[in-house]
């Protein structure tokens, strides 16, 4: 008996497609992987510098100034907080950081892919001697560049306190559309 050994055109067809079905359904999951850790590190970063911000002002009693910075020296007049922020001693108590003004943390831009804004209003943060913050509370809300969907938010009372809520779905898109600064 003569066998042939092989594959036939249609056997071969149906793992073709079997395979482009497989790596369709591993680049989606990794994609989300990938934006749930740069959210992660976003939100991490953003938690560092309130911190110690606000530790800043506590332990020596200095006024602080954290607000939007794209290149690490100067505050920007924005809402937008994806081009990176910037937190100095405000000896002065401007709200502008001066040549000789103290630095104590500086965050370049987060990843590609996310977008983060502060409520109307609150185009920097001033932490007064004590930890607490002029103004009301503020809202940073992490936005799918992609999609413009609200995916969280963190809230920082006026009294230092920060906790994460995730949106719901009706204020889904509002925050995000309204705030971004172009």
């Amino acid at each position: 008996m003569n066998f042939s050994r092989g594959y036939t055109l249609i056997e071969l067809l149906v793992g073709l497609v079997i395979i482009s079905i497989l790596i369709t359904l591993a680049q989606a999951a990794y994609a989300r992987i990938s934006d749930s850790v740069h959210l992660s590190s976003a939100r991490s970063s953003l938690t560092d510098s309130l911190m110690l911000s606000i530790s800043r002002s506590v332990t020596y009693l200095d006024p602080v100034v954290l607000c939007p910075s794209q290149d690490g020296a100067r505050c920007l007049d924005t809402f937008d907080w994806s081009i990176g922020w910037l937190g100095f001693v405000d000896d002065d108590g401007n709200g502008v950081r001066s040549d000789n003004e103290k630095i104590i943390t500086r965050q370049m831009a987060i990843a590609d892919g996310l977008t983060l804004v502060t409520s109307e209003g609150r185009r920097r943060l001033r932490f007064q001697v004590g930890g607490s913050n002029f103004g009301s509370n503020v809202t940073f809300s992490f936005c799918s560049e992609q999609s413009g969907a609200l995916i969280e938010t963190l809230v920082l009372s006026n009294t230092g306190k920060l906790h994460r809520e995730t949106p719901s779905n009706e204020s889904s898109g509002a925050v995000c559309a309204t705030n971004q600064v172009l």
